[in-house]
């Protein structure tokens, strides 16, 4: 019998790249720019102190993702979680990326190495 980690791992189709505090790439959205938490090929999840820049209303987001080794990729998406937390003044955005607009699986392969 499978434990819950690896029906999860199993379930998950896509590779998260999770990043330490201030050392992930930056989500650049028109003139302002986010620390980015996490990303996968379809996804981004990024902190912010503005949550009123995402909501009410926003639901589409198009952005550059720019990396610590100045490489960047445009993307385009869906907002499908807005998380405030109770102890913390950041919010947590997460990003649902549309097909054609995803990070390529080479450039997430990339940042795992540097992560590595």
């Amino acid at each position: 019998m499978k434990n819950n980690l690896s029906n999860a791992r199993e379930r998950r189709l896509y590779v998260r790249v999770e990043y330490p505090a201030g050392i992930g790439p930056r989500l650049v959205v028109g003139e302002y720019e986010y620390e980015v938490m996490d990303i996968s090929e379809q996804g981004v999840k990024l902190i912010t102190d503005h949550p009123e820049r995402f909501s009410p209303g926003l639901k589409e987001v198009e952005a550059d993702i720019v990396f610590r080794d100045g490489g960047s990729h445009q993307i385009k998406g869906a907002i499908i979680r807005i998380e405030m937390t109770q102890f913390s003044p950041e919010t947590r955005i997460a990003i649902f990326l549309y097909d054609g607009w995803g990070i390529p699986a080479s450039r997430i392969d990339q940042e795992m190495e540097t992560q590595a």
